[in-house]
């Protein structure tokens, strides 16, 4: 049984290392042969197994410095290494996310800070398996030390994982050993989310944007996921160009895991600009709330403001939203009109029915941007 173990890992280490080989793997999988996650899942197994064998200590004429080992808590850091650079490059011939979802000693931050911050998280930049950057999201209300909270996100990562799709931001996993919150992980978007990507890039075309978003969406609803907190700060733009949603599903495991209202806490956060009346009034997230946020979000984008951008307090934004009845006015500005006709602002309009029941579908919504771009 040893020796058969010894081979297999023979194999693998071939596999992952001998270019020949390597490419091998990716020419199965090109033709439709799912090798290469096979291949994904058993490097990563390798990895943790050199993870839990402890290093020896070092001789004294080992130390010296300048010349740290590259992975000096690690007994065999150099064959560590190469399976490392052998995922590395499996990921990037084929495009497969980590099979294991679970990337606790995968993953490492980089940088003392975070670069951003959402509603319920903070984003850090880091890497996954020493050189691929991802985002790390640290969940601030739920700490890993949390059992229950950790059996949530176990429980969503196989539904998260099976998401495909071009306007979906893909999901890695979840690390539970970096501090004291979960951190799910995400490949980084150079691009950023929509609103810094138009600074960026004035010549984008906003309803090509307007139009992946909704995509996005619509694929989501279709697999029979509230999305829960549309707005523009969680929808980025990929490499190509193209609208990527991200942080789909997670208020309703914040809400189960922290035992606190979606709304709640969205409201908290700053998010009641984009949210659907009902839910500031307690009901649950649905489809038709997610209708009426992603009008907010298309809105946001063509004038580059806040949803009720005149109304500076959100407590005033409330009371207009439930007690007013009020739903945004139309903008004016030369550029915003340049984007915005008279059909797509009565499809907004129809998005912010105070009537749920009586808004568009995503699906009728994704259609119709179709037709005007």
């Amino acid at each position: 049984m040893r020796s058969n173990t010894a081979e297999l890992r023979d194999l693998l280490h071939n596999a992952l290392t001998t270019r020949s080989e390597t490419q091998h793997i990716i020419d199965l999988q090109n033709a439709g042969q799912p090798v290469a996650q096979q291949f994904m899942a058993a490097g990563q197994r390798e990895l943790q197994l050199l993870r839990e064998i402890p290093a020896p200590a070092a001789p004294a004429s080992a130390l010296r410095v300048g010349t740290p080992s590259l992975h000096p808590q690690i007994h065999d850091s150099q064959r560590y290494l190469q399976y490392q650079r052998g995922l590395i490059n499996l990921h990037r011939e084929t495009g497969i996310p980590p099979t294991i979802k679970i990337l606790n000693g995968e993953i490492c931050k980089t940088g003392e800070l975070a670069i951003a911050g959402g509603t319920y998280s903070d984003i850090w930049l880091g890497l996954w398996l020493g050189e691929k950057k991802v985002a790390l999201k640290a969940l601030r209300n739920v700490r890993s030390s949390d059992p229950r909270a950790k059996k949530r996100f176990e429980n969503e990562i196989n539904l998260w994982s099976d998401l495909k799709n071009d306007h979906i931001l893909p999901f890695y996993g979840i690390v539970t050993n970096l501090g004291q919150h979960i951190h799910m992980v995400s490949p980084w978007q150079e691009n950023g989310n929509v609103l810094e990507y138009i600074k960026a890039h004035s010549d984008a075309n906003r309803i090509h944007l307007v139009h992946g978003a909704a995509q996005g969406l619509e694929y989501l609803h279709s697999r029979k996921i509230i999305h829960g907190n549309m707005k523009c700060a969680n929808i980025l733009v990929s490499i190509n160009g193209k609208a990527c949603i991200c942080d789909f599903g997670m208020s309703k495991v914040i809400e189960e895991v922290t035992e606190k209202s979606a709304s709640a806490t969205l409201t908290a956060g700053g998010s009641a600009r984009w949210l659907a009346p009902e839910l500031i009034e307690g009901k649950a997230p649905t489809t038709e709330a997610d209708v009426y946020s992603n009008a907010m979000a298309i809105l946001e984008l063509l004038t580059e403001k806040h949803p009720f951008a005149d109304c500076k307090r959100d407590a005033a934004v409330i009371y207009g939203l439930v007690v007013l009845k009020k739903t945004p006015t139309r903008p004016e500005e030369k550029e915003t009109s340049r984007w915005l006709s008279d059909a797509l602002w009565n499809l907004m309009q129809r998005c912010w029915h105070k009537d749920a029941a009586s808004r568009p579908s995503m699906k009728e919504v994704t259609s119709f941007i179709a037709s005007i771009m």
